[in-house]
């Protein structure tokens, strides 16, 4: 019995197991899911009983990753609990494949929906987080981007911080609170990516950034103090603001440093940014201001401008000193300082600037005052603000009164302002001889404003203060002045121009003295005209030929004659102009050529053919501007005499200018065979520029 038993088991040991252990397994193995079974639950999903589908979703579940792809298309499907079992399905499975297209399902429309893809995202942990980040750049509405970036700050995917730094421009002003906030959590590894936004072109980016900054706060300074020597200005400029609002005692010493920056964009920042530490800052700020010298004025201005912003009574005191600083940039600065401190004791300074020498710190200080909502309470501060605001109309409007505040403007370093002060002088009518006289008596500019006022209403009376100015070492003064006696028609006038005449050496000087002497046509100044007729300067000799030309006792018209031959042709059309108002008639070829080529009638000249030939000859060896000797050749060739054919092969083969050569060797074709000798002997000479036109020539005469 005990064989039959053993083999038994022995050849039955195997049905045994199978009836035993094979339910068990079928038990926990999947069983075998088709696509008709995924699409059977699937269609229950969408359009069952609410039982149905919550039955359907349960054994979509089961079927698992099978189940997958016909999970994700239901998501698109309209009935908003369909998708959230959906979503719910899908967190269930597990399946990473379905992420991307759950993340979309953060900004459904319905609240149920993305309250359970939140939940769904949660549970994937990390294994979400490259999902999550694609949601924060994707198209989808601002709900869906904002649960992303709540769900990746919630679960700290650091990783993420590039992603989100862009949302800090996004239109969205709670996206960009949110993306604020997050970035905050996320220091220190936001820090750096935050300053770098500051070289953004979005300004809601860069003001996101500072704000993120100056939440982080502390562990921020120290990676802001090195972007301070950034190369980009505006990483410079934002990250010196940011350290102003944080008052590190870290980084005040580095903001001092940064005083001495090239950018005036960048010291600006820097010294707000110290203003705000009030007393600890100007502590620090009267070190340094005692420490440099008067050359290292960019360090000053912006240490000035750092007292303003600190606005204490102890920056004031320092700022009393400083407008009154020999360097306008510094005395600008410290105008526009006391502007900021808007305390009384700052206003009596600033009306003191309305009176500066320089009319940037007047207009800086009037600004100051006006935003202070200062008004001028007695007539002399009512015109030095008319000054400070440069009211030209209204000082003219003055009358006398202003002669004392447009003292001050015509000694100003600016020419303008000089200028638009005597013009505005010019103005008053009632302006008398002592005024000017003391005027006169002021400094160099003063003087160069005062022969501008001059130059319009001079008298015989104010011969005196001109006879001052024409001795000044400044030739403008000199030109202003001499300028002026042309008004004052006497015997003195003209003898003092004379005197002048004699002594000046600088040409604009003398041209103005000879343009005075030919409005007075006075028969004294006969002599000194046709001296000054040969004059080395050219616009000296034009300045006499004119004042010639209109000076009634000057007979000599010989000597006029002879300037038509003169070596610049802006004297001999001068030359030509005197002698037809003196009643000059060209009355021969030659003539008529002669005041052609001085007027630049060119067709005039070539149709007095040979007769002009030394007119043009003289013109081309003379003078020195290089079109008109090429006008001056082309009438030669124009007028085809066979004796012009030498000079011009000379001109071709000696003369340096390439312009000249040039027309010399064309005109020179123009007179066919005839010219192929001189070509050829040219072919000879050094000059390679001279061989070349040559033989262009001969080329085209197809020698």
């Amino acid at each position: 019995m005990r064989n039959r038993e053993s083999t038994f088991f022995k050849f039955n040991s195997h049905r045994l197991f199978g009836c035993l252990i094979l339910p068990f397994l079928l038990s926990i193995l999947p069983a075998c899911v088709s696509i008709d079974d995924v699409m059977t639950e699937s269609k229950i999903l969408k359009t069952g009983s609410p039982a149905q589908k919550a039955a359907a979703a349960k054994k979509l579940v089961e079927y698992g990753s099978d189940s997958v792809t016909e999970l994700i298309d239901v998501l698109k499907y309209n009935d908003p609990e369909t998708r959230r079992l959906a979503v719910n399905a899908l967190g269930q499975i597990g399946d990473t494949d379905c992420l991307m297209s759950l993340v979309a399902m953060l900004g459904d429309e319905n609240e149920l929906v993305r309250k359970e893809t939140i939940e769904v995202f949660r549970k994937f942990g990390r294994y979400g987080f490259p999902a999550l980040r694609s949601g924060l750049g994707s198209a989808m509405d601002i709900k869906g981007r904002l649960n992303a970036l709540q769900l990746i700050s919630e679960q700290k995917d650091t990783s993420a911080v590039p992603d989100i730094i862009p949302l800090l421009g996004d239109p969205d002003k709670k996206l960009q609170a949110e993306a604020v906030q997050t970035l905050v959590l996320f220091s220190p590894s936001s820090i750096q990516p935050l300053i770098n936004c500051f070289s953004s072109s979005n300004p809601d980016a860069m003001a996101n950034a500072s704000l993120a900054l100056e939440r982080i706060g502390e562990p921020a300074v120290v990676p802001l103090i090195t972007a301070m020597q950034s190369d980009d200005w505006q990483i410079q400029e934002r990250s010196i603001r940011v350290l102003g609002k944080l008052k590190s005692e870290q980084a005040l010493d580095p903001l001092l440093d940064i005083f001495s920056d090239d950018d005036v964009s960048v010291r600006e920042a820097a010294a707000a940014a110290v203003g705000n530490y009030k007393d600890r800052g100007f502590l620090q700020i009267q070190k340094r201001l005692e420490s440099y010298g008067q050359d290292e004025f960019i360090e000053r201005e912006a240490l000035t401008l750092a007292l303003g912003y600190a606005q204490t009574p102890a920056a004031l005191e320092l700022l009393k000193n400083l407008s009154e600083d020999k360097e306008v940039s510094v005395r600008i600065v410290a105008a526009r300082s006391l502007g900021l401190n808007r305390t009384d004791a700052s206003r009596i300074l600033l009306k003191k600037l309305l009176v500066d020498r320089d009319w940037q710190v007047r207009r800086r200080a009037a600004a100051g005052l006006k935003a202070m909502n200062w008004k001028p309470e007695l007539r002399q501060e009512e015109l030095e603000y008319m000054l400070a605001e440069q009211d030209w109309l209204g000082l003219v409007k003055a009358g006398k009164d202003s002669s004392g505040v447009l003292q001050i403007a015509m000694n100003d370093e600016s020419g303008w302002v000089r200028i638009s002060a005597a013009n505005t002088m010019n103005q008053i009518k009632d302006i008398d001889a002592v005024q000017l006289k003391k005027m006169a008596e002021g400094g160099e500019s003063a003087r160069n404003s005062l022969s501008m006022v001059l130059r319009e209403k001079a008298t015989a009376g104010d011969i005196p203060v001109l006879q001052n100015l024409i001795a000044d070492k400044d030739w403008r003064n000199r030109k202003e002045a001499v300028a002026a006696l042309a008004h004052i028609r006497s015997d003195q006038a003209v003898d003092l121009l004379l005197k002048t005449l004699a002594a000046e050496s600088e040409p604009i000087v003398k041209k103005s003295i000879i343009e005075s002497l030919g409005e007075q046509n006075n028969p004294k100044a006969v002599a000194a005209l046709a001296a000054a007729a040969g004059d080395e300067n050219w616009m000296v000799r034009k300045a006499a030929l004119s004042a010639i030309a209109v000076t009634d006792s000057f007979k000599d018209i010989e000597m006029i004659h002879k300037m038509l031959y003169d070596n610049n042709q802006m004297v001999r059309k001068a030359a030509a102009a005197a002698l037809l108002k003196k009643g000059w008639k060209p009355d021969t070829p030659l003539k008529i050529a002669e005041i052609g080529a001085a007027e630049g009638d060119w067709n005039k000249v070539v149709q007095q053919k040979a007769a002009a030939l030394p007119v043009l000859n003289h013109i081309i060896k003379a003078d020195s501007d290089s079109e008109i000797r090429v006008n001056c050749i082309n009438c030669t060739g124009k007028i085809g005499a066979p004796e012009s054919m030498q000079p011009l092969n000379e001109l071709l083969k000696n003369d340096k200018d390439p312009a000249v050569k040039r027309a010399a060797a064309e005109n020179l074709r123009g007179y066919g065979q005839s010219s192929v000798k001189l070509f050829i002997e040219t072919l000879q000479v050094g000059d390679m520029f001279a061989r070349k036109m040559a033989a262009d020539q001969l080329g085209d005469i197809k020698y």
